[in-house]
């Protein structure tokens, strides 16, 4: 290594950065891939539970004032992402197969 004030500077000893932890790669993304299904996961189940949550509480003011509107309503705003959660979940198991048309 080569400095402006100092001319040519030796080092003694190499770094061992990292060396004192026994991390490996792919340990490391067992543990990134785990904490993205585990962020998935909550994300799912809240947008499921406020879905339903929303739906439950539109069915009861529907049966109560007798006017359905807010439960299509809410149902339209509710629709697209319960249809997401359950066709990631429970959609093709097998992706990577052609399908034959």
């Amino acid at each position: 290594m080569r400095s402006w004030a100092f001319g040519v500077l030796d080092m003694e000893k190499e770094p061992n950065l990292g060396k004192d932890f026994p991390l490996e790669l792919r340990i490391i993304e067992a543990r990134t891939r785990w904490l993205s299904e585990a962020t998935r996961s909550w994300i799912a189940l809240a947008v499921t539970v406020g879905s339903v949550t929303a739906m439950t509480a539109a069915a009861a003011l529907a049966l109560i004032h007798g006017e359905y509107g807010y439960l299509s309503t809410v149902w339209s705003l509710v629709a697209m992402p319960i249809g997401a959660v359950l066709g990631h979940y429970f959609g093709r198991s097998n992706q990577d197969e052609e399908v034959d048309n």
